[in-house]
């Protein structure tokens, strides 16, 4: 006779399966639609990656330029006052 187990003995609830069964994998073949479709995948997520450092990018000069511009006025000013 077999001992009853606890939930906390029996195991992670993915591993209790059929008790005598087998499972079965169906692995598809990769053919050239299927790797058109991954290449036009990775090149929009490329792409996507892309425009979204350019746009941070046109963002970061003219957020430079200012602080740039700020330290030489700044600079201009103290020493003015300096005088």
């Amino acid at each position: 006779m077999r001992a009853r187990l606890t939930a906390s003995q029996a195991g992670p609830d993915w591993f209790a399966g059929r008790e005598g069964g087998s499972g079965r994998i169906f692995v598809a073949r990769v053919g050239p639609w299927s790797i058109a479709g991954i290449v036009l995948l990775i090149g929009l997520f490329v792409g996507a990656t892309l425009a979204i450092l350019l746009g941070a990018l046109l963002i970061a000069i003219p957020v430079v330029g200012l602080l740039i511009a700020g330290a030489l006025i700044a600079n201009a000013v103290r020493a003015r006052l300096r005088r």
